[in-house]
């Protein structure tokens, strides 16, 4: 039982006092792919420990703990005892169930996100084919379009879109910074960490999880406004994105703007050139990233590993 607190403590713990905390932390900005990490790894172990949470109050009913037992070269019974929570046997099956049935939503969720996703690029894809040509002197596919507008299609055949009207309103640095930026996201498989995000949101909507695929979707932008300006001028980018401001991608691509609150700041991210992160404070936000992994396995294997200190199988074990 002492497990199952700990988990659901840790769960209640991680999706208020640690995401108000993250959310207004100064580093972020300075460090968006580190905070990124830092997002994913919250996200996903608040539905651990609520996951784990539901699998160590199940022990008890699994035909599996005897295995289990022999394996950690313990007693069955011994194991069983350490689990144990109140409500005996129905609970055990009730937090069994509930437990398969979260894994397999967040399963679920993810697997349709990514296929929803790629249904929506091949459609863009067609419609590419049909309207858009390859201008090999840019490395960037032209559609003829009045909207100024860039993405990036994800995929079997990654590429840059730009509109004709884009084109024209940009100017030469100013067009190589969009597509850098537009390449980073490609590099980075930003997609993939979107799609994650908003599937963990969908499988448990919850105001935490809604914060952080918000947070999530700013800070690839970011991230990718970076790698922009590590090859040009940062007010090139700054104004490149200023240019962009009014263009909507499609759906199942990555924009260069974003929306226009997360636009606005993040060009007076980059004018203001926010300074680098110390390596001190790099290495104590890791620590606390691993921190945050770890503490979830380590709260719900702890009953198994105290099962493992008792070198005999009493008639009658009582819960530590």
């Amino acid at each position: 039982m002492n497990a199952v607190l700990g988990l659901l403590v840790f769960a209640v713990a991680a999706s208020t006092v640690a995401v108000a905390a993250l959310r207004r932390a100064a580093w972020t900005h300075r460090a968006p792919r580190l905070a990124i990490a830092m997002w994913q790894a919250l996200s996903a172990s608040m539905l651990a420990s609520l996951i784990l949470a539901g699998a160590a109050m199940a022990v008890p009913a699994l035909p599996l703990t005897t295995d289990a037992a022999e394996l950690l070269h313990t007693c069955a019974m011994t194991l069983r005892a350490m689990y144990t929570s109140p409500g005996g046997a129905a609970a055990a099956i009730v937090a069994g169930a509930v437990t398969i049935g979260l894994t397999a939503r967040v399963t679920y969720c993810l697997v349709d996100e990514l296929l929803r996703a790629r249904s929506q690029r091949r459609r863009q894809e067609q419609t590419l084919a049909l309207v858009a040509h390859d201008d090999h002197r840019l490395g960037v596919t032209i559609v003829d379009h009045p909207d100024v507008a860039a993405y990036c299609m994800p995929g079997r055949r990654r590429r840059v879109v730009l509109t004709s009207a884009a084109v024209d309103a940009l100017d030469t640095s100013q067009r190589s910074a969009i597509v850098a930026h537009e390449l980073a996201h490609l590099r980075a498989r930003h997609h993939l960490v979107i799609a994650a995000a908003r599937a963990l949101h969908r499988a448990v909507p919850v105001p935490p999880l809604r914060v952080a695929a918000s947070e999530v979707i700013a800070l690839v932008e970011m991230a990718a406004d970076d790698a922009a300006a590590a090859r040009h001028d940062r007010f090139t980018v700054a104004g490149a994105l200023v240019r962009m401001a009014e263009m909507k991608a499609p759906a199942g691509a990555l924009g260069a703007a974003g929306s226009a609150t997360s636009l606005a700041r993040r060009v007076n991210r980059l004018v203001d050139d926010p300074a680098r992160m110390r390596p001190l404070t790099r290495g104590a936000v890791l620590l606390v990233l691993a921190g945050v992994l770890l503490v979830p396995l380590a709260l719900a294997a702890s009953p198994a590993y105290a099962a493992t200190a008792i070198d005999y199988c009493p008639v009658m074990v009582t819960p530590a």
